[in-house]
C-alpha cells in the first residue's frame, strides 16, 4: 500500500513504522505491516497503483 502525505516528517515516520499521531495499537500495526506499506510525498506513485483512493485532509 502506498501512503501519500505533504508532510515530509510524517512520511519519514511512517516509513520507519512510527506513527505521527497517538492511536492505541497503531504503531504495532505499522510494525506488522512495514513490508507492505510505503509512504511518499509523490502523489503520482499512488495514482499509478491499481486502486487509487482519495483521503480527505485530517487536522490533528
Amino acid at each position: 500500500m502506498i501512503l501519500v502525505d505533504v508532510d515530509e516528517n510524517k512520511v519519514n515516520l511512517l516509513n520507519l513504522a512510527r506513527s505521527p499521531i497517538f492511536e492505541p495499537g497503531l504503531e504495532e500495526l505499522l510494525i506488522k505491516s512495514k513490508e507492505r506499506l510505503h509512504a511518499t510525498l509523490d502523489f503520482r506513485a499512488a495514482i499509478d497503483g491499481e486502486y487509487p483512493q482519495e483521503q480527505t485532509k485530517i487536522n490533528y
